[in-house]
């Protein structure tokens, strides 16, 4: 329900989504509620101990890296071989990767997969040791099936492949100890 809870639609007096007053009233209460949960949960700049980014070409739009902590994770989907991904970025991103000394680790997710989330998800846990390896690929794995399972047994094959060559493709980048680039990232409003 558009991350509001289900029960507001018991009330039947009340109009969701307008300027309905208890509408409102139950909102602004349960954003204060929420708002109390996530709240040592959120992260600044310079806070985050990994970055992900699914997109490589957001490198070169927008910055990317400003959360992230001095020795954070960096998972970058990279169309690039891990040779040539470096070359590949900007001059901004590059210093960002040295001076914070991030640990970089790249993969082409369409590659493997043709599609990133699996992918992405699986090497998220190989890098956080959030939860053993094995039970967390397990549990990929059984969200697959329950997810896909009556749709067609090919999509289900097809993730569950996609799951086993994922951690074989992830390798960790070779970073320089200064920034080599001359390319520098483009503006979001080109000059014209």
């Amino acid at each position: 329900f558009g991350g509001f809870p289900a029960w507001l639609l018991k009330d039947r007096s009340m109009t969701v989504r307008t300027k309905d007053p208890k509408f409102l009233s139950y909102t602004e209460s349960y954003m204060k509620q929420i708002g109390r949960i996530v709240k040592p949960y959120l992260i600044g700049n310079g806070e985050a101990t990994f970055v992900a980014c699914h997109q490589f070409g957001l490198l070169d739009r927008i910055d990317v890296l400003r959360h992230a902590a001095p020795g954070a994770t960096l998972l970058l989907n990279s169309p690039y071989p891990p040779a040539d991904t470096w070359a590949q970025l900007s001059r901004e991103v590059q210093e960002q990767i040295v001076e914070r000394q991030l640990d970089v680790h790249v993969i082409d997710a369409y590659r493997v997969a043709g599609q990133i989330n699996t992918v992405m998800q699986v090497c998220f846990f190989a890098l956080t040791n959030l939860l053993p390896l094995d039970d967390a690929v397990a549990a990929v794995k059984e969200h697959v099936e329950r997810a896909y399972g009556r749709r067609s047994g090919p999509i289900v094959e097809a993730n569950l492949t996609a799951i086993d060559a994922a951690l074989g493709a992830l390798e960790a980048l070779r970073v320089p100890a200064a920034p080599t680039s001359t390319e520098h990232r483009r503006p979001l409003v080109p000059d014209t």
